[in-house]
């Protein structure tokens, strides 16, 4: 997509293009980290084959459906935004470390017992 062709769609949307400040890198990091996220999603398209709203406004929906309620996040626990909202991402964090214990203490107990005796490797 040409600069033109971005400005002309702008201009026919009624939207005001605009760009980040000189001198200002706390602006940028936010917009990138979306389009990072935006173009590794698997319902990323790569290319879209028409423009209209319509084929945007579906994979517009369809991408933030999958960010709320299947992508994990790091920031808060590798749970999806919906089950912290929902309040479940105590239970899920809980169960993982349960998990993750109980397969500590089976893998210990495996290493302790098999345990080979000597120097040489």
């Amino acid at each position: 997509m040409k600069a033109k062709d971005v400005k002309q769609m702008f201009t026919d949307l009624g939207l005001t293009q605009t760009f980040s400040r000189p001198r200002t890198p706390n602006d940028n990091p936010f917009i990138e980290s979306f389009f990072s996220s935006l173009k590794r999603a698997p319902v990323y398209p790569g290319r879209f084959s028409h423009l209209n709203e319509g084929v945007v406004m579906d994979f517009f929906g369809e991408y933030f459906r999958w960010y709320n309620t299947e992508h994990y996040h790091s920031r808060i626990g590798y749970v999806t935004p919906e089950q912290m909202h929902q309040d479940l991402a105590a239970g899920i964090i809980a169960e993982r470390k349960r998990v993750l214990g109980k397969q500590q203490k089976l893998r210990k107990m495996y290493w302790s017992a098999n345990q080979t005796t000597g120097s040489g490797l």
